[in-house]
């Protein structure tokens, strides 16, 4: 489609380029020098006419409701292609054919300042805003659409009528994020860093004073103003991390990065400090202070990073150890009911899902498709999330392991009604399978209204074969202990130390489903009395599992 030559200007929509800035980090560096935005006035009225009409009429029907934003966005774009573009038919003429780009530029922004204004509580900005954004995405698609394949270059912005527009728009308002008045500069400021988040390339040196004026904005004295600044500014940081790092000045990319981390910790406002937590990018050197904000003073700040930051970190796997484990801490201890939630539901839905994942994965077929039964409830999968979070350690008496998969239990009924405690699985017990068990056998039997009982009936073994098996694993630590008292080299003590360990928390965790049983069979309970009163003959039992014995024998009825 040619361009129209504008009766007030040489420029035409045709060819010309600039360097762009894409969403695609390797554009994103300029070295050119930041120029400043010029001084722009306000527009002064001018006589009515029938562009002015139409474009005030489509900014005045979207701040109605959203809604119609997508066919207002239709007609809009048909009135800039008839004052751009010459038309190629006579058939559905809009009527705005007798005017010039700039003619169209003019009203446009006319009407956008006319937003700038508007008070944070009047929700007509907001809707005015998104559709701003919304039409500068779908004019720069369609110019795109417009563009010959061979005026098309990696790096380097064709200029359309619609990457004039935006600078233009651009370069009016960015003398306004200075302005006294602060819902102007709110205005402003939402409505660039709106931008920067609707468009995927902005010529290079626009970018530079995008970015320049709204790190100005992130020490404003008004929040709301610093949330809208940092809005735009993650973005342009999340873009800029991973590109070339061959510029050193101290606004780069890691400048940026580290001006925000400062905010992030530093700033009075909870909303900047959520706003920074759900928008900065999760970089080696970032994730550290996001997950910080697990301790953030702010419930709502907490919340988010469980419930929106952490389920879109990825594989939970690549967290260290001790880091897994004080978020489980801090989340599911938290002061905040709606923070132990999200904790809670990011335990036994996103970190489960990560384990049935890589199950999945290994059972993949040769085919290269995943079996149906792969989505079933997996045990083995967890087993691996129980072993990720340490049981061994976060599964004693006081951690948090045992409330994990208390919450487990409750919002997973899948994995509640798909577990079983075979003759094989107890005689193959590892830290992480008795300690499921016993965290199943807690969970039934300390339900208030024990609607469970029926699963502890169906799926826990009698005291008798209990009895057996905890006299089994005791005569294996018993064993290993030994082995160590009467071992000679100590340099080979490490790995049979860390085994003598399992046994015993194995053995524990047996005596605590123990003192929950039912004992009114007699037979059963004479069993289990007089194999405790052995276990407490030996002179090497572990003190915990003594005790544990002794509770048991005195405290769970036998």
């Amino acid at each position: 489609m040619p361009g129209k030559v504008s009766s007030r200007s040489s420029r035409t929509s045709g060819s010309g380029s600039r360097k762009s800035s894409t969403i695609e980090p390797s554009s994103r560096r300029s070295a050119t020098s930041r120029v400043s935005a010029p001084y722009i006035e306000i527009p002064e009225e001018t006589p009515d006419n029938e562009l002015r009409t139409q474009v005030s009429s489509i900014f005045r029907d979207s701040q109605r409701n959203t809604a119609s934003h997508r066919k207002l966005v239709v007609n809009l774009r048909k009135i800039q292609e008839a004052c751009c573009y010459e038309p190629t038919s006579k058939k559905n003429k809009t009527g705005a054919e007798d005017f010039d780009e700039e003619e169209f530029t003019y009203e446009f922004t006319r009407c956008v300042l006319r937003v700038m204004p508007i008070k944070k509580s009047e929700s007509v900005g907001e809707k005015a805003i998104r559709f701003i954004g919304l039409f500068l995405r779908h004019a720069n698609e369609k110019d795109n659409e417009l563009t010959p394949a061979n005026e098309e270059d990696d790096g380097v912005l064709v200029e359309t009528p619609s990457t004039r527009l935006t600078s233009h728009l651009m370069s009016t308002i960015l003398p306004l994020l200075t302005a006294k008045e602060k819902f102007v500069r709110f205005r402003s400021t939402q409505l660039i860093s709106h931008i920067i988040n609707s468009l995927d390339s902005i010529d290079d040196d626009l970018f530079q004073q995008l970015r320049h004026g709204l790190l100005r904005r992130i020490h404003d004295k008004e929040a709301m103003v610093r949330v809208q600044a940092v809005l735009g500014l993650g973005r342009l940081a999340g873009n800029e991390a991973e590109g070339d790092a061959d510029e050193s000045d101290d606004e780069s990319s890691g400048g940026l990065l580290v001006k925000l981390l400062a905010v992030l910790q530093n700033d009075p406002s909870a909303d900047v400090r959520r706003s920074l937590l759900i928008n900065l990018p999760i970089l080696p050197n970032t994730l550290p202070y996001l997950l910080e904000r697990a301790r953030d003073q702010d419930p709502a700040t907490r919340r988010a990073l469980y419930s929106r930051l952490l389920p879109a970190l990825g594989d939970f796997r690549h967290l260290s150890l001790s880091m897994r484990e004080k978020l489980l801490r801090w989340g599911l201890r938290d002061r905040d009911e709606n923070v132990r939630k999200a904790a809670g539901r990011l335990f036994r839905e996103r970190w489960i899902e990560d384990c049935m994942a890589s199950a999945a994965a290994a059972a993949e077929t040769a085919e290269g498709e995943v079996s149906e039964e792969n989505k079933a409830p997996n045990m083995e999968a967890l087993l691996e999330l129980l072993e990720r979070i340490d049981v061994v350690n976060s599964g004693v008496e006081n951690g948090v392991a045992l409330e994990a998969m208390k919450g487990f239990w409750e919002g997973r009924p899948d994995f509640r009604d798909a577990v079983t405690f075979d003759d094989y699985f107890w005689d193959t017990l590892s830290a992480e399978s008795v300690f499921m068990a016993r965290s199943f056998n807690d969970f039934c039997r300390n339900d208030g209204n024990s609607k469970y009982e029926a699963l502890i009936e169906e799926k826990m073994p009698e005291v008798t074969k209990l009895a057996f098996y905890l006299h089994r694993y005791t005569a294996v630590l018993v064993e290993a202990l030994k082995r160590i008292a009467t071992q000679e080299e100590i340099t080979e003590d490490v790995a049979e130390e860390e085994d003598t360990v399992e046994q015993e928390f194995i053995v524990e965790q047996l005596l605590h489903i123990a003192r929950s049983l039912d004992y009114s069979d007699e037979v059963g309970r004479r069993k289990m009395f007089t194999l405790l009163r052995q276990h407490l003959a030996i002179p090497d039992l572990p003190e915990e599992v003594t005790k544990l014995t002794v509770e048991c024998c005195f405290g769970g009825g036998c």
